[in-house]
């Protein structure tokens, strides 16, 4: 095993140390360089061509979001966001600017290492996508469309890469599109508020932080806890705690299953970039009652193992980029019944 070249960003010294003493518990994991400051960043980041940089956000001279926009810019390289969950919103906007994923800089010191070295052992290995929403790669053909197709709910499925990857879509719906849509994005607890206002901000639509007993509502779109599985049953959310034997907190799998229990031919399945295979089963589900299956396609997705798990089992109706796939659940909702 090669070792993962990281570049650690932080103005404070004692920050930098603590990171770097944890990354370099890791034997192949190797601290090539230290800045403290986005444009000492973007600089050593041009020389040292690391595999990661871990990038902290409030710093003086340049912030850590101008040089994220830099780096994107000039050498697309992966982009881990450590820092505090009062600065929860700013994480987003660097998501947004190109990072992958928001660390809470507080669970270093609260026994969260073993968290971040995993988190940097399997980033590094992520393909960075420079311009996600400029991308025209050409829709996949899927399996054929059932007949009946009209949409009532959509639920949709991301992890890693899926907070920009959900800003663009949601984003590219229009004011008309007035379905319910509920979201299970694997997310720490310190950030799955900042998720919803950050989407809120992006889509401009009504964008809301699942609680249990709401009553599902037209034009709004609901974000699942972390640590909660989100599920319909009756028109009302339920949320349930993690089982010992659960992997992904909150599951796509069992928001899609209640969903094709509840909705059957009328809801619409989407999975977007992330590890594993969360989604598939409960996708299955909805395919079986006569509801529709969209994956992302592998050129836009960050992180394909979810949407392939999905095309793997050849339930996807449509495998598209990201771009295309709010136009085709727009065209899905106008669909009428076919006779």
């Amino acid at each position: 095993m090669e070792d993962i070249k990281v570049l650690v960003v932080d103005d404070s010294s004692f920050a930098r140390s603590l990171i770097c003493e944890t990354l370099s518990s890791d034997p192949h994991i190797k601290v090539v360089g230290e800045a403290k400051n986005g444009r000492s960043a973007v600089e050593l980041s041009s020389v040292l061509k690391p595999d990661l940089i871990t990038m902290d956000l409030t710093m003086p001279d340049m912030d850590g979001l101008e040089a994220i926009r830099l780096i994107m810019h000039r050498l697309p390289t992966p982009i881990l966001v450590i820092t505090s969950k009062a600065d929860a919103q700013s994480g987003f906007a660097a998501i947004a600017a190109g990072a992958l994923e928001v660390f809470d800089k507080a669970n270093i010191a609260n026994s969260g290492y073993d968290s971040l070295l995993y988190k940097v052992r399997f980033l590094a290995k992520v393909r960075v996508i420079r311009h996600l929403q400029n991308n025209k790669v050409a829709p996949m053909q899927g399996t054929s469309l059932p007949a009946c197709s009209s949409v009532d709910v959509v639920g949709i499925a991301s992890s890693t890469g899926g907070p920009k990857a959900l800003s663009l879509l949601l984003s590219s719906l229009p004011s008309s599109f007035d379905r319910p849509i509920f979201i299970a994005q694997h997310i720490g607890k310190q950030f799955d508020q900042g998720l919803a206002t950050f989407l809120q901000r992006t889509t401009k639509k009504n964008v809301v932080l699942a609680e249990a007993g709401m009553k599902i509502s037209r034009a709004v779109i609901y974000i699942a806890p972390a640590g909660s599985h989100l599920i319909i049953q009756d028109t009302t959310i339920v949320l349930s705690s993690r089982k010992p034997q659960d992997m992904y907190v909150p599951s796509a799998n069992n928001l899609f299953a209640s969903l094709a229990k509840e909705f059957r031919s009328r809801a619409v399945a989407i999975v977007l970039t992330g590890m594993g295979d969360d989604g598939a089963e409960g996708a299955s589900q909805i395919a079986l009652q006569g509801g529709v299956v969209i994956a992302q396609d592998e050129q836009t997705s960050a992180v394909f193992g979810m949407p392939k798990a999905v095309i793997d089992r050849n339930i996807a109706h449509k495998v598209l980029p990201l771009d295309k796939i709010g136009p085709a659940l727009v065209a899905l909702a106008c669909k009428e019944r076919q006779r």
